[in-house]
């Protein structure tokens, strides 16, 4: 199995997956292009011009199949290099920009939902690292679409969301917790307490570059 594998916004949680989906499959022969993390606006609506044009004679090579990360134009890259428009293709959604909160910058993420939702349509398998991030890009492409003045097809959420399904990412085995010592229970919580667990990532609303 040839695999080709496109990351465009290659940020740490998307090169773990991209590393764990090539360890889990070492028989496969993976291709992998990945651009680097900067400059969000660009990367979403540019990359097709770098990987289409830069490294057009690696798409054409024979795969058995396309892999790219939601953050890939695959709609445009298939157009400009007609090739990958024969092989299979699947689109696997870290995150997605129609659930990814709003900024008070006046910042607006349509022109990257735009992009998702073709991307989408052009796939045809979509992954999702939870139930939450497919449920609500399904719901965020019908609410887009009905705000759309005319000439939107009937039944494009659904038709995705039949094509959709929920693989999460990989992770390593967790390490001991550290518990303090002065709270009772085996588990680290204190009697009574609800436990939680935080994502301690980025919130800053930096997708205005």
């Amino acid at each position: 199995m040839r695999v080709l594998l496109l990351s465009a916004y290659a940020a740490h949680s998307h090169r773990h997956w991209c590393s764990a989906l090539q360890s889990m499959l070492p028989d496969w022969d993976w291709q992998l292009l990945e651009m680097p993390p900067r400059h969000f606006s660009w990367r979403m609506r540019g990359n097709p011009l770098h990987f289409g044009v830069t490294e057009a004679e690696l798409l054409r090579g024979d795969y058995d199949l396309v892999c790219a990360t939601s953050m890939v134009d695959l709609a445009t890259l298939r157009g400009l290099v007609p090739a990958l428009a024969q092989k299979p293709a699947v689109l696997y959604f870290h995150e997605n920009q129609f659930a990814y909160p709003q900024s008070g910058a006046g910042h607006s993420l349509l022109e990257a939902q735009m992009v998702s939702l073709y991307s989408a349509l052009a796939a045809d398998q979509l992954l999702f690292n939870s139930r939450y991030n497919r449920d609500s890009f399904v719901a965020g492409v019908d609410a887009l679409l009905g705000r759309l003045p005319d000439f939107v097809p009937e039944g494009l959420a659904a038709a995705l969301r039949d094509k959709a399904e929920v693989l999460p990412v990989p992770l390593a085995a967790a390490p001991e917790p550290v518990r303090p010592a002065f709270w009772p229970h085996r588990d680290g919580r204190a009697p009574g307490d609800t436990l939680r667990i935080v994502w301690a990532a980025r919130m800053e609303h930096d997708k205005g570059g």
